[in-house]
């Protein structure tokens, strides 16, 4: 139970244990009244807690630390878990990173899964040999040959990977490289429905991948913010290159 939930569950609480003790001790008329009054206030409160300060969310994945104006954070890359956010999807994926590496090494199983499920996946990769490289290294903690090095292996994984797929499975696969700038990697999931949602995980200098913070956003629960990195994704994805 996280804090908000242990907020909503104390406030029903206190409203119904108040009520109980209204009914049993003799009252007059003015503190029942009263009682009633608090009643009214603090069960609805704590019922409706989640659509009062703007933590209801339409979509739940991993454990989030804190739900504020509808966006999910994380503390870490473990609290939303890739495998599950890939399950929750119905009919197409967009990614936008460095290097991908991490899901290429350790989960390429669960994106070939998606794929025969009939999902678009579409993967924007940095283009190794882009300006950008050599400034982004301290955000990765390696060299500008380690980046280059992995952003050159995640191409080799991703269309090996392609060519493996059987023929009809092929184009469901999309890569591309991009020379966008960008401070976080976006997963943007069903973007051309109302249910979408879109994981977001900031790149912080010197810290490790694991423990980035990770946000989720769901278009019915926020949707400024994400149309805000909605439209980022498909600025990038338009000017991208196919490879």
């Amino acid at each position: 139970m996280n804090t908000i939930e242990r907020i909503q569950f104390i406030l029903a609480i206190s409203g119904a244990v108040i009520g109980f003790f209204g009914l049993v001790i003799p009252q007059d008329n003015t503190n029942r009244i009263i009682l009633a009054i608090i009643i009214l206030i603090l069960f609805p409160i704590g019922i409706f807690w989640d659509k009062i300060v703007g933590t209801e969310i339409s979509i739940k994945i991993g454990k989030p630390a804190f739900v504020k104006n509808g966006v999910q954070f994380f503390i870490s890359r473990e609290d939303s878990p890739f495998d599950e956010a890939i399950s929750k999807a119905k009919e197409k994926i967009g990614f936008l990173s460095i290097s991908h590496v991490f899901a290429l090494k350790e989960k390429s199983d669960v994106i070939i899964g998606a794929i025969f499920r009939n999902l678009e996946i579409t993967i924007l990769l940095l283009n190794p040999n882009s300006d950008i490289v050599k400034p982004l290294e301290n955000n990765f903690n390696k060299s500008t040959t380690n980046l280059k090095n992995d952003i050159e292996e995640s191409k080799k994984l991703l269309l090996n990977m392609k060519n493996l797929l059987p023929e009809d499975k092929k184009h469901l696969l999309i890569i591309k490289e991009h020379t966008s700038d960008i401070g976080h990697s976006l997963m943007v999931v069903d973007s051309n429905n109302e249910k979408s949602w879109i994981k977001i995980e900031e790149y912080v200098r010197h810290v490790s991948p694991t423990s980035r913070l990770n946000k989720i956003v769901c278009k019915k629960d926020n949707i400024d913010y994400w149309d805000f990195y909605n439209n980022e994704f498909n600025t990038i994805n338009k000017k991208s290159i196919v490879i």
